[in-house]
């Protein structure tokens, strides 16, 4: 299993006092009330201040006094309706640091969730602990990704730019 960065991070001493405010948005009511829970009861001192279902605009909280975006890939309005809140979120609200969490381990949707600005990734098969670490990581201003995501990040970035080191002389 690849282990994911920051995992030797413990909170700090203050993380129950430090609230680091959260909104999660998933595709259903209960995965909402679940994904809270399992979020507010962590010793990371996380607390949800807003849930939704959608990305449609009129259905989204304010996110004005939002920390981190727990922003599942499958929304009500589709199943990859994240990827399109995640894009609009990280133009016009920058200062909210977002994870993605995917269904399914696939290198495509760990790219563009990276390429559309998440911080960190997690997947669904691991565990509440896991997602808890990533989203303190990610507001003390950490990348959340393990080594497998990172290879995929780090293959598509050499494969999309063409070498350009050269020398005085314009030579590489």
């Amino acid at each position: 299993m690849a282990e994911n960065f920051g995992l030797g991070i413990p909170p700090a001493e203050n993380a129950q006092t430090a609230c680091i405010r959260v909104v999660v948005f998933e595709s259903t009511r209960m995965g909402c009330e679940l994904l809270s829970r399992a979020l507010e009861a962590s010793e990371y001192g996380l607390r949800v201040v807003e849930t939704a279902f959608s990305s449609v605009e009129g259905e989204r909280p304010r996110l004005d006094d939002v920390d981190v975006a727990v922003i599942s890939s499958t929304l009500r309005d589709g199943p990859l309706g994240g990827f399109a809140l995640l894009r609009e979120m990280t133009k016009s609200h920058a200062a909210v640091r977002c994870v993605m969490l995917l269904d399914k381990h696939e290198r495509s949707l760990v790219i563009d969730a990276f390429r559309f600005g998440a911080v960190g990734v997690c997947e669904r098969d691991q565990s509440y602990e896991m997602l808890c670490k990533g989203v303190y990581s990610v507001y003390r201003g950490q990348v959340w990704a393990n080594s497998q995501q990172l290879l995929y990040l780090l293959e598509a970035l050499s494969a999309a730019i063409p070498g350009r080191i050269t020398d005085v002389k314009g030579k590489i």
